[in-house]
């Protein structure tokens, strides 16, 4: 089988599982105190669909230069992105303030046996919230409009701190 195929074969794999989707958020009005803000520039991989999990619960997804925020509680959050590799970071949320997230999502190259291979890579980063609102400032604001079966649309309730 040629690797065209294959590669056919892959992608229509993936997309029988489902995919997350975006489209731009309606004004919800203003943010909690305590929220979690999470921004992406434009880069080399726009097209790339990016959904954001935090103590497990669906909260977001970023597409291109986008960013959404969502009410959390004080205390641990774990948030994680997946695009092909996960991505893990931990934070603390203070009361009565805003903390930022930076996601950054790319390509990269490598020579394998004499050929070259791409990989699709995404990192997550606490930021001040003078670089959050920087980056929100040339990005749309998006929300969740189709999740894979297996997962649930964000509720827009307050993300609960972990007990740990």
């Amino acid at each position: 089988m040629t690797s065209r195929r294959l590669a056919l074969i892959a992608v229509l794999l993936v997309s029988a599982c489902g995919s997350y989707r975006t489209r731009p958020a309606h004004d919800v009005g203003p943010l909690a105190p305590e929220s979690v803000c999470v921004v992406r520039e434009a880069g080399e991989h726009d097209d790339a669909t990016v959904p954001v999990w935090d103590n497990g619960r669906l909260v977001g997804a970023t597409t291109g230069a986008s960013y959404f925020c969502y009410p959390a509680e004080p205390g641990k959050h774990e948030i994680v992105s997946e695009l092909l590799v996960t991505a893990n970071l931990a934070v603390t949320v203070r009361p009565g303030a805003m903390t930022w997230v930076r996601q950054e999502v790319g390509r990269s190259g490598f020579a394998q046996r004499g050929r070259v291979r791409r990989r699709e890579w995404v990192a997550l980063r606490a930021i001040e919230e003078e670089e959050g609102l920087k980056i929100r400032s040339a990005a749309k604001r998006l929300e969740v409009e189709e999740v894979p079966r297996d997962d649930a649309l964000p509720s827009g309730a307050r993300v609960p701190a972990r007990s740990d």
